[in-house]
């Protein structure tokens, strides 16, 4: 049986507005780290890549910096190289368009996509190892009461 969305609402909720998806799209589910790090960018069905500069990184997404024109909803790939042994190629999608910089004219928020599991643990290792030794607490992974 499918879930229909249009059936959870009753007489007495009310669905959400627009600026509560807008919220709760822009609602950060992970710790970031800021990193400064050039990187690039392949916009979707294209093979050139675009430099770009990584702000900050999460598991879900990152913030980025470049001269290329984004839109909404745009799908792109982000190769970020994490060491000497490990490039990453993270599919995205633009959540969020911000100012306009000096060196780098735009700012974007990006939300991974489809991320296999192998990239997913590489990523995870790459932004916790950098938190921890910045001395951020990581999540825990267990529960106990």
């Amino acid at each position: 049986m499918k879930f229909d969305p249009r059936q959870a609402f009753t007489a007495h909720s009310a669905p959400p507005t627009l600026v509560q998806k807008a919220k709760d799209a822009l609602a950060r589910s992970a710790s970031r780290v800021t990193i400064a790090e050039t990187a690039y960018v392949r916009e979707a069905g294209s093979q050139i890549p675009i430099d770009i500069l990584v702000k900050d990184i999460s598991v879900g997404g990152a913030r980025i910096a470049t001269h290329l024109r984004l839109r909404p909803n745009q799908r792109i790939t982000l190769t970020l190289q994490t060491n000497a042994e490990t490039r990453l190629d993270l599919p995205a999608r633009v959540i969020h368009t911000g100012d306009v910089g000096k060196e780098y004219r735009c700012t974007y928020g990006l939300r991974f996509d489809g991320l296999s599991e192998e990239v997913a643990g590489s990523l995870a290792e790459f932004v916790y190892g950098r938190l921890s030794v910045r001395g951020a607490a990581l999540p825990r992974l267990d529960k106990r009461k």
